[in-house]
């Protein structure tokens, strides 16, 4: 009897399928078995009896091009005399690995799945998993570890590269700076070298009065007269009581391209090497 195809998980259930067993309930060691045609196609499923004359005209005719044809090993020779053509065999075991690989859910009714989203991503999940999708794990498996081995050849030429600024550092502070002999922080203790080395030949720093004196005067206000002026832990202090708030502004914009930073408000404002600044 035909069943309804509403419970197919995909639109379509494959090629056509015919296959040739022993009915239920009939036993080899009687005689020969009975034997019932089952037919897969794209409205269901249909079973019948071999024996008679409606098994015949039951068969679509004429009969699909994609036609499986397939029989248990009892009854290969009765189904390919009843069909003319060579059937294949499928034992039981294989018969039920075929239909459990097949996109044919045939469950309706109080045995129709109730999580439809759950059982279409196993569906698919066990589809993927099947060996007609096995190029396509191959070929992602090959993708992720492409990109696995490019991100460590990156990472490697990254550390490389970092690693041969570190060694160009080095280098450098050994040769211009002989005498340090534990180098663990070499930026910091160059630029302390160095200052060493500036102070020790009498030429002002960025640090010292008289740049700073230099760098306020360039952008100080010509209408403002200067009244406190005090120096000390690396920074000016100018005291005027003609200076605005606008005029500020105006110096910090004028000095903060050189490097310095200007804090305070109108009045009085405070000049210090900026930590941009100080890096240069």
């Amino acid at each position: 009897s035909p069943l309804p195809a509403s419970g197919a998980d995909t639109p379509e259930a494959g090629p056509f399928r015919l296959h040739i067993q022993a009915a239920e309930g009939s036993h080899a060691d009687a005689g020969a078995p009975a034997a019932q045609v089952s037919l897969a196609h794209a409205d269901g499923v249909s079973t019948w009896p071999l024996q008679g004359t409606l098994a015949r005209a039951l068969l679509p005719d004429p009969l699909p091009a994609d036609l499986s044809c397939s029989a248990s090993p009892a009854l290969v020779q009765t189904a390919e005399a009843w069909l003319g053509r060579p059937v294949a065999v499928l034992t039981a075991p294989e018969r039920l690995l075929q239909a459990a690989t097949s996109a044919w859910n045939l469950r309706q009714f109080d045995l129709a799945p109730r999580h439809r989203g759950a059982a279409r991503l196993r569906a698919a999940l066990q589809q993927l998993r099947g060996p007609a999708w096995a190029p396509v794990r191959w070929g992602v498996a090959g993708l992720v570890a492409a990109h696995l081995i490019g991100l460590n050849a990156w990472a490697w030429q990254q550390r490389a590269e970092l690693q041969a600024r570190r060694d160009t550092v080095l280098t450098l502070m050994r040769t211009t700076h002989p005498q340090v002999r534990a180098i663990l922080d070499a930026p910091l203790q160059m630029r302390r070298e160095n200052e060493t080395l500036r102070a020790a030949a009498g030429r002002a720093g960025d640090t010292d009065l008289e740049p700073m004196l230099q760098a306020a005067a360039s952008a100080w206000p010509e209408s403002v007269l200067l009244q406190t002026l005090k120096f000390e832990n690396q920074q000016l202090s100018l005291g005027a009581p003609a200076l605005g708030d606008a005029d500020v502004q105006r110096l910090r914009g004028a000095l903060a391209a050189s490097g310095w930073q200007v804090d305070g408000s109108a009045g009085l404002v405070t000049l210090r090497r900026s930590a941009a600044g100080a890096a240069r």
